[in-house]
């Protein structure tokens, strides 16, 4: 009975998830160390024309492509010259405001110039911005810069284009937001449109292309005379699920700039169970007291030819009582759990899948029957004397434990967070390389890579790309400097960074953040050692366990790690600083 109080003691524990995490406990004292985070944003831009001057209109959006309002956006020319690029003065461009649908036109005057090449706009409650400048026919460069707040790290974007030519808007219908991956096929749809003097004709006949974040381009298609194109492509070929981003592009002609329209996406895919030694729900019979179940999860995108390898957990109950649980690893899991067997008869189990990202959806949970073999009296002979046994081994080993307690402990080798150069390349190549998880090697697709330049104000981007669905990714080469720093974030994983090491092919490891939360614990168990520690490693519900009454933050804190890790929610930025400002700072070992 012991083992059963354990687990229904960890099922109540777990049943408080939900309140732990929506009142997370207080910091232990005012001098604890807390994480500032800062959420990030996007700019999206265009180029156009009406009555004989250039528009430029775009908007700012956060990470969720959600609108950003009220944000302080600064724009400045440069004009390309004799092959160099020279600031453009703005009073000669004659800038004026122009109105979005629905804003008020935007009314410049000079205490908008920061300085004499540079001026200064704002969102409106939508997000966008629109200026229009009065230029002569040549070539030039529009640059975009948000400028950063308390909570928002600053963007930057820049647009060439040729103010002598047609220009030609490009924009999905419908927006393309969320695409799920189950499907044998995906339609996108696109219209391109002429913006000279603000016509909305169609414009048929334009040569589009599709591509994802990772610049592959996905499908070809021209708009019909309605100025509709159609994209049909399998879904496989859209990316792996997870945060990324469609493109449609024109590239240009002899009278037309270049366009090119951005939609950011998120790409799912439904999540079943599969037992292997289970046949039409039936697992073989046993009389052991403890079940041993090999779980896979399988992509419903992979009967399409996705390569997606589901990440999260799963947990098995006997009826409500939660009996085990399990991260996967490579699409797998190994569940343990007790099971009553003083008589025969059959269990009836459930195994559910917990996904650690919002674009892995959950299906129905998986229901199996588990027969149950009654002991026979030599049967139960033997498991008394197999339980005498492991008393005396258990004895054994605590008084090795004890000896072992005297002893200076060993670091464990564990994997690091980092980055490695595989191959060194010559310098005019870039950098490219992989981003993977630490621990299991995967690939982390839609990571933001980039090259920083710090500077006394904020770091400066020098140059940025994602990687793709298999990790991959590349930079082009940039005039380093002393410094510079390589920058990779993602959702679901700490943001890793290094000094920029020489171009050539790197292998970037980063760690989730829900596994730093729980290496966090560890180590602080670890270092305050007596009852906190544990072999093989303390867990949450061991910490929550042997914190006394006196120590409650502790045990609230265990709590909330338990909760965060295995309860299914995202892990995000946010989810990990909720955690963490509650933790404890590290002490003696108790004696």
């Amino acid at each position: 009975m012991g083992t059963w109080a354990k687990h229904l003691k960890d099922a109540f524990a777990l049943s408080l998830c939900a309140a732990l995490i929506s009142n997370p406990a207080p910091a232990a004292a005012s001098g604890s160390a807390r994480i500032r985070l800062k959420g990030s944003v996007r700019i999206d831009a265009h180029v156009g024309k009406s009555s004989g001057k250039v528009v430029l209109t775009g908007s700012v959006t956060d990470e969720g492509a959600g609108p950003m309002p009220h944000l302080g956006v600064s724009v400045s020319l440069l004009r390309k010259l004799n092959g160099a690029a020279l600031d453009v003065p703005l009073f000669s461009a004659s800038p004026d405001g122009c109105g979005n649908a629905g804003a008020r036109p935007l009314a410049l005057s000079a205490d908008r110039l920061l300085r004499a090449d540079r001026l200064l706009l704002s969102t409106d409650d939508e997000g966008r911005f629109c200026v229009r400048f009065a230029l002569p026919a040549d070539q030039f460069i529009a640059h975009i810069d948000v400028h950063p707040t308390e909570l928002l790290d600053g963007a930057s974007r820049e647009i060439t284009f040729d103010s002598a030519l047609a220009t030609i808007s490009l924009r999905f219908d419908p927006e393309p937001r969320l695409l799920s991956l189950d499907g044998s096929t995906t339609t996108i749809g696109v219209v391109a449109s002429p913006d000279e003097d603000g016509a909305m004709d169609a414009a048929g006949g334009v040569p589009l292309q599709l591509s994802n974040e990772t610049g592959a381009v996905i499908d070809r298609a021209s708009t019909d005379a309605s100025g509709r194109a159609l994209f049909t492509v399998p879904s496989f070929r859209l990316g792996l699920p997870g945060s990324g981003e469609l493109r449609v592009t024109f590239a240009g002609s002899p009278t037309a700039a270049a366009s090119t329209a951005r939609a950011t996406v998120e790409r799912s895919t439904r999540v079943s169970l599969v037992v292997p030694r289970a046949i039409d729900g039936l697992l073989p019979a046993s009389g052991d007291e403890t079940l041993m179940l090999e779980v896979r999860v399988v992509a419903a995108c992979k009967e399409h030819g996705c390569q997606s390898v589901p990440t999260g957990a799963v947990e098995a109950f006997a009826g409500d009582t939660l009996i085990g649980a399990a991260m996967l690893s490579h699409a797998e899991a190994q569940i343990v759990a007790p099971l009553l067997t003083a008589q025969s008869g059959e269990a009836t189990l459930r195994l559910q899948y917990l996904p650690d990202a919002p674009w892995f959806i959950r299906t129905t949970d998986l229901r199996l029957t588990q027969p149950i073999r009654g002991l026979s009296w030599s049967e139960e002979v033997a498991m008394t004397l197999s339980g005498l046994a492991m008393v005396a081994w258990s004895l054994l080993v605590r008084i090795r434990a004890r000896k072992r307690l005297l002893e200076p402990k060993r670091a464990a080798q564990e994997p690091t967070p980092g980055v490695r150069v595989v191959n060194t390349a010559a310098s005019s190549s870039g950098w490219t390389g992989r981003v993977v998880d630490v621990y299991d090697g995967t690939a982390v697709a839609g990571a933001r890579v980039r090259i920083e330049r710090p500077g006394f104000e904020r770091a400066a981007v020098v140059v940025e790309t994602m990687s793709a669905a298999t990790g991959e990714f590349r930079l082009p080469d940039a005039a380093a400097q002393p410094g510079d720093q390589l920058t990779v974030e993602s959702p679901l994983y700490a943001t890793l960074r290094r000094n920029l090491p020489n171009p050539g092919d790197l292998e970037v490891s980063m760690l989730l953040r829900r596994r730093q939360l729980l290496d966090r614990l560890v180590s602080w168990a670890r270092m305050r050692g007596g009852r906190f520690d544990a072999r093989p490693e303390p867990t949450p519900g061991h910490v929550r366990r042997a914190a006394s009454s006196e120590e409650s933050q502790i045990a609230a804190w265990a709590d909330l790690v338990e909760c965060t890790v295995y309860g299914g929610n995202v892990v995000d930025a946010r989810a990990q600083a909720d955690v963490e400002q509650t933790a404890p700072s590290g002490g003696k070992a108790d004696r």
